[in-house]
């Protein structure tokens, strides 16, 4: 099996000879992508194809269309940045969130590799952070280190005797 694999089929239907230019952009940043299930998930993030659970947060595309901004040329950081605090409004997992900015800022570097826009907009961070495992309390006050654990503390050389005439 070599490395390049055939887009799925929602791909496939999505480069359709009628698609408009933004979509068939799409259609060739995901031909890239090797997996089948990221490029499946990155055309629901972008917005090519149906989302799973309409509703909880606009696609890309869509909340671009609805906010008036061309998702190829009138993107700028500041929108991603509005986009991403949409996601956590929505109520997004960290990690959903966190894979849709990413869908979003592979594109837009893509779109810059190719020349077809100046530079990618998104900021390099790909937005929030996932959830953080909780750190575990500090020690109580009252617990002393083993004697183990410590360093002894040096003492000074002593000093030496004078020289005698």
């Amino acid at each position: 099996m070599g490395s390049s694999q055939p887009p799925g089929p929602a791909l496939v239907a999505a480069a359709a000879a009628d698609a408009d230019p933004v979509t068939l952009l799409v259609t060739a940043w995901l031909s890239a992508r090797r997996s089948e299930n990221t490029r499946t998930a990155y055309a629901r993030d972008i917005g090519i194809t149906p989302q799973q659970r309409p509703g909880r947060a606009p696609s890309w595309l869509t909340w671009c269309q609805q906010h008036k901004v061309h998702p190829v040329t009138g993107v700028t950081a500041l929108h991603v940045a509005q986009y991403a605090r949409q996601l956590d409004a929505a109520g997004l997992s960290p990690a959903s969130a966190a894979r849709k900015l990413a869908a979003i800022s592979s594109w837009y570097a893509w779109l810059a590799r190719r020349a077809h826009i100046t530079a990618s907009p998104p900021p390099a961070s790909p937005g929030p952070a996932p959830a953080r495992t909780p750190r575990p309390a500090p020690p109580s006050p009252r617990a002393r280190p083993s004697r183990s654990s410590t360093r002894p503390t040096p003492r000074p050389a002593p000093s030496a005797p004078a020289p005698q005439p």
